[in-house]
């Protein structure tokens, strides 16, 4: 409860705030529970010849390891990690990322936890990433847009922005104020009432039956619908959108314009707006999320599944005139053979290997889909389109080839992307810097440089900080012949963030390219403090080898050996 902050809550709601500690909003974050690593058997990244093992110990921080075989012949040896784990990630239901330190970074670990319900048997596999590319390793780093949607208190914002957080900083779930806004007001108001005090102002607490549809939609959408592509639709904004808000007014989603029926873990609001029960009840009374789910309550919790079961009779009871005959016989609808069973079965997630959830489009449904490769991203085709709510138009977004363009890279949509990379931008796209530089990226895979510059240079003006987009013009000036004038750009960039590996190495490349080996070796080195790399340490090796100093040569050969198979 105090991690949640809601101590001054459960003074009047005591009753609510108990019940929603168990729910998994509350535990979507938090330290890792002694007990909850132990006896999970290790898993093996096959072709990358790569074992990971979660470990603990009474009284240490858990960890993980990886090991692997190394030398020829006699000589081969076992070489062994051992990377810390910082904290948890998501409630772990049926599936729990843990956050890993390497240097002084978060990653997300190659090892999840699944299991079928809240009490079945857990087991360690690969998280779906290193499933679909083997050797991936600590590459994924824990980013702001997926802490956002399991705490309700970020982590300081820094560059890079998987920076080790600072000591102060505790991972808790979703608190009270995500959802009700200002709950401290709201506390302060109250005493000052019960103290026999007429407050000065209206009660300060968000009160979700005032809201519209769109704001009671989005309460529950700020996480749980995905999409493929999120783009902020204005510069500067940090997390979920305030309670109360349009989050579509800030947020552009993007969903395949041609659904496979296929289902993705985080789909829930998505699947709910395309079924009948969810279009008939806009002539009358809007269904949403919280018609059929208690917020405060865990569908663990005894009572509360069968809850959820009997909110399909408020609509569809027999003396309801949206009651439709069900062929089951009524004396066989007992457990879990009712409305939800047949009507929105557990389906498998394309995204989440051997999981399944309740698919929330809710229909006479046939026989489920069978699910393809193991992917991230929905789209197949290329053909993405902008959600909106009942009674709203995408024409502005659907108008905006910027914005197409940015869905497109996000959704990992090469061709679509190339495709758009010289439709001008639109009146949203056109000032907001995360486009320039997504577009500047792409011209510089592309190999356009000049043309790359301009976009990055464009999202500086409007940006100026931007360091990601720093870090990649700079070294773009160093090939286009400008080398003082990128080094200059990085160094600028390392005096206000010195924990930025990237513009380290690249400032490295640049002093090489310049001729000062010391600062590329000094460079290099500083980088691999920060966030220690195989490649760095082989460059290293490189370098000292030209140089005649073998020794050293070695001792960075040696060390790359410990880092990579």
């Amino acid at each position: 409860m105090a991690s949640l902050g809601a101590e001054r809550c459960a003074t009047c709601h005591r009753g609510v705030v108990k019940s929603y500690t168990l729910s998994g909003m509350a535990r979507a974050l938090g330290l890792i529970q002694l007990g909850e690593l132990g006896d999970l058997d290790p898993v093996q990244d096959g072709p990358a010849a790569i074992t990971y093992a979660f470990a603990e110990t009474q009284g240490a921080s858990p960890w993980i390891t990886e090991s692997w075989k190394s030398g020829m012949g006699a000589e081969r040896h076992t070489v062994r990690r051992k990377l810390p784990l910082l904290f948890r990630i998501g409630a772990g239901i049926l599936d729990r990322s843990y956050a890993a330190r390497h240097g002084r970074s978060m990653w997300f670990a190659p090892l999840e936890v699944l299991s079928t319900s809240a009490h079945g048997e857990r087991h360690a596999v690969l998280a779906p990433g290193h499933m679909m590319v083997p050797g991936s390793r600590f590459t994924t780093p824990i980013s702001i847009e997926c802490l956002a949607c399991h705490t309700g208190a970020l982590p300081p914002e820094t560059y890079p922005h998987n920076l080790l957080p600072p000591e102060d900083w505790q991972p808790t779930g979703i608190a009270c104020v995500v959802c009700h806004g200002r709950a401290e007001a709201h506390a302060d108001w109250r005493d000052q009432e019960l103290a026999g005090e007429a407050p000065a102002v209206p009660d300060p607490i968000l009160r979700h039956d005032n809201l519209d549809l769109s704001a009671q939609l989005s309460m529950c959408a700020r996480c749980h619908l995905q999409g493929d592509a999120r783009i902020a639709l204005k510069p500067g904004l940090r997390g979920i959108s305030a309670p109360g808000v349009n989050h579509l007014e800030e947020w552009a989603v993007y969903l395949p314009s041609n659904s496979d029926g296929d289902v993705a873990f985080v789909s829930q609001t998505e699947r709910m707006m395309r079924s009948r029960c969810f279009t008939e009840s806009l002539k009358s009374r809007p269904m949403t999320c919280i018609t059929c789910h208690d917020p405060h309550r865990s569908l663990t919790v005894a009572g509360e599944s069968q809850a959820v079961r009997d909110a399909c009779l408020d609509c569809h009871g027999e003396s309801r005139a949206l009651a439709r005959a069900c062929a089951m016989a009524k004396e066989e609808r007992t457990g879990e053979r009712d409305c939800v069973a047949c009507h929105m079965p557990k389906t498998q997630v394309f995204d989440v290997d051997g999981v399944e959830i309740r698919d929330h489009f809710v229909r006479i449904q046939s026989a489920s889909p069978e699910r393809g490769p193991l992917r991230i991203k929905h789209c197949r085709d290329g053909l993405l389109e902008p959600v909106v709510w009942p009674g709203g138009d995408a024409a502005a977004l659907q108008a905006d080839f910027g914005l197409q363009l940015m869905a497109a890279i996000i959704a990992r949509q090469s061709q679509s992307a190339k495709d758009l990379v010289d439709f001008p931008p639109g009146s949203i796209s056109k000032g907001l810097p995360s486009y320039h530089h997504l577009r500047g990226r792409l011209l510089e895979e592309l190999g356009r440089m000049d043309h790359a510059r301009e976009s990055y240079e464009r999202a500086i003006a409007l940006d100026s900080d931007a360091p990601e987009t720093r870090v990649n013009l700079a070294l773009m000036l160093g090939a286009l012949g400008r080398v003082a004038e990128g080094i200059g750009i990085l160094d600028a960039l390392l005096e206000r963030y010195p924990g930025a590996e990237g513009a380290l190495r690249n400032r490295a490349i640049l002093r090489l390219n310049s001729g000062d080996g010391a600062g590329f070796a000094a460079d290099l080195m500083a980088a691999q403090r920060l966030l220690p790399r195989a490649s760095l340490a082989r460059a290293l090796a490189s370098y000292y080898r030209q140089l005649g100093e073998l020794g050293e040569a070695s001792a960075w050969e040696d060390e790359a050996g410990r880092l990579e198979p």
